[in-house]
């Protein structure tokens, strides 16, 4: 008996061998729309189709029943129809994988086979297989191995006038795995100014700046490997940024605030009343500061003095400030003048000069308290009087007088 079973089996095998002769077996095979830098390979797209392969003694036409195609992340293509073409696919994993898969066919007589999808390297756009079979050049491979490690995030910037923040605008695509083993460089106008490991985060800025007004161009590089042995990953993006802030006051640019000291704040306000009132309690001076949103008020204080009160304080500046806005706060009850506001060092002095727009000479002289010295000249521009603002009103400090003596004729 078992010599008999041996018998049946070399019967078997000679028969499919001889069958395989007659009948040739048809070709299967898919090929990647992308063939460079399998690193973006998170949306895959693969053509694939079939072709029955000629017998000169005896053509035999196979017909195609259906094919699967492993995606080597645990998910298959099943394809039941006789179209060939486009086949896509998503990947929701970071790593290797090794794309195969098997097609089958049947003939008039009912007999089957089924046959490996290879994939053909160095192919034509056209991928006409009854073409390619006969190319002596062609390389059939079992499967296709690529990497998925598509990295697609955008920065993005926030400016705020001349400081810049960077955020990473996007994850990773796939957004599931380990990102860990990829690096990033920033680059502003092609100098490196920031380097960090694994992927930036969305919510806070990987990196801040100062920039001057004008225009740069930033580059985020994302890079996976080791930069000695070369990148198994390179994705480079890049954008303009358009820096506006511009100075309003071009002669200001020697006060600058710094963080952490302390400033010296003053002003005048006068508020249009029906009836006399002993202080103006609408009118208030605030201080906002940009970037650490602290907030400071200042209230009039002292006597009014020929229809104006003063206003005053001292404050230091927040860290993380980089901007201040200054507020002039009234009601909308009555008409409401400010004048003279000023900001300076807590420890500096101070004083400003009012000159006649018409005349150019000395109208009046602000002294570190941001008290008003007036100066009074004659028709021909001769001083002749000199009077100080004090707590207690306006007085007169200095007047003179004098005349030619005409002669006799």
């Amino acid at each position: 008996m078992r010599k008999f079973y041996i018998l049946i089996f070399v019967l078997l095998t000679f028969a499919q061998e001889s069958f395989s002769q007659v009948y040739p077996r048809p070709i299967a095979a898919f090929q990647p729309i992308q063939i460079t830098n399998w690193c973006k390979a998170g949306n895959l797209s693969l053509n694939w189709s079939y072709c029955s392969v000629r017998n000169e003694s005896n053509f035999h036409e196979w017909r195609f029943v259906d094919a699967y195609i492993n995606m080597g992340d645990g998910n298959t293509k099943y394809i039941d129809n006789f179209e060939k073409g486009l086949i896509e696919h998503k990947y929701n994993m970071f790593g290797s994988v090794s794309i195969s898969g098997t097609a089958n066919f049947i003939n008039n007589e009912g007999v089957q086979v089924s046959t490996p999808i290879v994939w053909i390297d160095g192919v034509n756009n056209s991928f006409d297989l009854c073409n390619i079979i006969n190319d002596s050049t062609a390389v059939f491979l079992n499967s296709l191995s690529i990497e998925v490690y598509n990295i697609q995030p955008l920065f993005s910037t926030v400016t705020n006038n001349n400081v810049v923040e960077f955020y990473n605008e996007s994850t990773t695509y796939p957004s599931s795995g380990n990102s860990s083993n990829w690096n990033f460089d920033l680059y502003i106008d092609g100098n490196l100014k920031h380097s960090g490991s694994g992927l930036p985060t969305t919510g806070s800025s990987f990196y801040q700046t100062t920039l001057p007004h004008g225009q740069y161009k930033a580059e985020l590089v994302y890079y996976q490997g080791v930069i000695d042995q070369g990148y198994l990953c390179f994705r480079k993006f890049d954008r303009l940024i358009q820096i506006n802030f511009k100075d309003t006051c071009e002669n200001c640019h020697t006060f600058k605030p710094t963080v952490g000291k302390r400033y010296w704040v003053s002003a005048w306000v006068k508020e249009d009343h029906s009836s006399q009132v002993k202080s103006y309690k609408n009118a208030k001076l605030s201080i906002d500061f940009v970037g650490n949103a602290g907030l400071f008020t200042f209230h009039t204080t002292g006597d009014i003095v020929e229809g104006w009160q003063r206003i005053v304080g001292s404050f230091v500046i927040p860290n993380g400030t980089t901007h201040l806005n200054i507020n002039l706060v009234s009601s909308e009850l009555e008409t409401t003048y400010f004048d003279d506001v000023r900001i300076h060092p807590f420890n500096a002095s101070m004083k400003s000069y009012v000159y006649d727009p018409e005349t150019l000479l000395l109208s009046a002289e602000l002294d570190d308290n941001n008290y008003s010295t007036f100066y009074e000249y004659d028709k021909e521009g001769k001083l002749i009087r000199i009077k100080k603002e004090t707590a207690r009103g306006i007085m007169t400090i200095q007047e003179s007088r004098s005349s030619n003596t005409k002669k006799d004729q």
